[in-house]
């Protein structure tokens, strides 16, 4: 076929070769300008439709002008006649209206006066005794249903609140800049006076007389007007989250991050309210029938109101301040950082190695001053700020104080794992931590000894004390921020809250991943998958490497047997146990605590358990004071331990 193609053109050419050397020169000159004859008359033909057709278009253009001027002029004209007609019709309407409502009036008391007349003496008297009788059975009726009414009058007043900016935007939208309900410009250039009603209609017919579905014909004045209303509209939702208990903490999705920041938003917007009004609500839940209750809640006043830091009311933003605060420890005073405890390191049987941290500032103190325990986070230590802080302010008050090291934990100081040590570390640790509270109690029998824990180290406090029962070693507890079930919070909070369970995840592979870099890793450890497992959930984490690490057949099965383990057992306590948390401390759903865990019916089933939820709070970190150097946290504990110490020396007092 392709040789075909070619034999053929190669017989074209020759063709016309041969045709052209047979005609004469002149014909093919008279050819070449009959072609260039034609080019010119095309070209000319072209510019002359070209005029004609723009022509034809200016034409058209200043017709459709003229036309849509006289449309424009026929329909303002007609919406005056209506208007017009409407204001006369809402005129008759309204004089026919009071003459009928007169003439009521006037039947209404000559019926009266005639029945008065007819009826016996005192009869109406009566009446109105029996109607005030039965309002007051009506008022006996509602004064079982008085809470409900000033719970929806609170409900109403908010929705005022809220509702009332975004009227504020809408009648702003309304308005128009060359009228005004005072008066209007008349054809003489004087203003005029008009009715108020008069002056909306014609306000709401120059809004919406602007097309909104043509961003070319829409003019500047209606798209400041637009922006300005859904400016208040993100204003007034803002606002409503940050008023909100629970506030939503979600990060799931994208809609989640933009609540967020909108959450974020409002709680800048309410700075100047919150610096005026910084009082957190607590929800405070104890048996208060037990006398020794009553005194140990009287003891504590800091426990009935939260004086939260105004510019860090967001949860977020105050869960942040510790990590900075760290960090500029570790960079610009490293050396003080380091010296703030002394690491005791405590090897375990099974393998592997533990640590107590002792804060040095409580080793000059007697034997018999009083101890504080401390359970960090999830892979936290002494070092860390949320339990550096606590310690700080226990030891000023004469504690000595002591924090218990997880295997591979600590952020800029980790306590490393051994060299035959590839055991991930579990997020309650709930043996090893019971081994290092046993030593403290050894060393210090005759002490008073306290349980402090923030968020992991709560979770444990909480399940010690259901575990031990009567054979609590210690004397007194405070939990804050840490639930109870360890996989249904794992799914929570990957499920809710990704981000913190990523972040929680991320540090969980660290020791791991730090330690294969410089050692080969156990055949069940896949360090590719537990790097991409970062990525992906808290839960992928546990899977990569805490179920394989004991063989378990699924993350279910090594939780049931591990962090767990007494999940089933009654939340009950032998010591005064403090739990405190917060609706929206950033990392647990905003429902955890009231669905999932509603620790507030903890009391009913345990005398000894005290429960405080505040309505505002960062986890494991309650800021206080203007600067934000204050730890509400702290405070609460030390008061609530105290408490204890008093009521327990009174007690010995009187067995003696």
């Amino acid at each position: 076929m392709r040789e075909s193609c070619v034999l053929l053109q190669s017989r074209y050419i020759e063709a016309r070769e041969a045709l052209s050397e047979r005609l004469p020169r002149e014909a093919r000159e008279a050819l070449s300008e009959a072609r260039e004859a034609l080019i010119e008359r095309g070209v000319e033909a072209r510019e002359a439709l070209r005029e004609r057709s723009f022509e034809s278009l200016e034409a058209l253009r200043e017709r459709g002008v003229e036309a849509r001027e006289h449309l424009r002029e026929r329909s303002f004209e007609s919406l005056e006649a209506l208007r017009e007609r409407g204001f006369e019709a809402r005129e008759a309407f309204r004089e026919r209206g009071f003459e009928s409502l007169e003439a009521l009036r006037e039947r209404g008391c000559e019926a009266r006066e005639a029945l008065s007349e007819r009826l016996p003496k005192g009869f109406l008297n009566c009446n109105q005794d029996s109607s005030s009788s039965k309002d007051d059975k009506s008022k006996k009726g509602d004064s079982a249903s008085k809470d409900d009414k000033s719970n929806r009058d609170k409900d109403v007043r908010a929705k005022r609140f809220i509702a009332t900016p975004i009227l504020v935007g809408i009648m702003y939208m309304l308005s128009n800049s060359q009228s005004s309900t005072t008066g209007l410009q008349g054809p003489t250039g004087r203003k005029e006076s008009m009715d108020p009603m008069e002056s909306l209609s014609s306000m709401g017919a120059d809004f919406f007389s602007d097309r909104f579905g043509d961003s070319h014909a829409l003019e500047w004045p209606a798209r400041v007007r637009a922006s300005v209303f859904f400016a208040l509209v993100a204003i007034s939702y803002a606002i409503h989250l940050s008023l909100a208990v629970p506030q939503p903490c979600s990060t799931k999705t994208w809609k989640d991050v933009w609540v967020q920041l909108l959450l974020f938003l409002g709680d800048m917007i309410l700075l100047p309210y919150y610096a005026l009004f910084p009082d957190v609500k607590c929800d405070i839940a104890y048996d208060s029938s037990s006398e020794r209750n009553r005194r140990v809640i009287a003891a504590a006043p800091t426990l009935q109101r939260y004086r939260i830091t105004f510019w860090l009311r967001n949860s977020w933003l105050n869960m942040m301040l510790p990590g900075f605060k760290e960090g500029l420890r570790w960079k610009f005073d490293r050396e003080r950082y380091l010296s703030i405890v002394r690491r005791e390191i405590v090897p375990l049987s099974q393998g592997g190695q533990v640590a107590l941290d002792w804060y040095t500032a409580g080793d000059a103190l007697p034997a018999t001053a009083p101890v504080l325990f401390l359970g960090s986070t999830l892979m936290g230590d002494g070092r860390s700020e949320p339990t550096a802080d606590i310690a700080k302010r226990f030891s000023a008050k004469g504690w000595r104080c002591v924090c218990f090291v997880k295997r591979g934990c600590g952020y800029f100081d980790m306590l490393p794992l051994t060299e035959d040590d590839w055991m991930p570390t579990c997020p309650s640790s709930f043996h090893e931590v019971k081994t290092g509270l046993e030593m403290v109690r050894k060393m210090y029998p005759q002490s008073f000894l306290a349980l402090a824990g923030l968020s992991a180290g709560a979770s444990w406090i909480r399940q010690y004390c259901a575990w031990s029962g009567a054979k609590n070693v210690a004397d007194a507890a405070f939990s804050l921020d840490g639930g109870f079930k360890w996989l249904e919070t794992v799914k929570h909070v990957d499920a809710n809250t990704s981000f913190v369970g990523k972040v929680l995840g991320t540090a969980q592979a660290r020791p791991l991943l730090l330690k294969a870099e410089a050692q080969t890793p156990p055949p069940w450890l896949d360090i590719q998958r537990l790097a991409a497992a970062q990525q992906i959930s808290w839960s992928e984490v546990l899977d990569t490497v805490n179920k394989p690490s004991v063989g378990a057949r699924s993350v279910e099965d090594w939780f049931a047997n591990n962090a767990d383990f007494c999940k089933d057992l009654p939340q009950r306590s032998a010591i005064p146990l403090l739990i405190v948390c917060s609706y929206a401390d950033g990392c647990c759903p905003d429902f955890y605590w009231t669905e999932f865990d509603p620790v507030k019916e903890l009391p009913s089933k345990c005398p000894n358990t005290f429960v405080c939820i505040n309505a505002c709070g960062a986890h494991c970190f309650r800021a206080s004071g203007l600067l934000g150097n204050g730890n509400w946290g702290a405070d609460v504990a030390l008061e609530f331990f105290d408490a204890v110490r008093d009521e327990s020396s009174h007690d010995a007092d009187q067995t003696r």
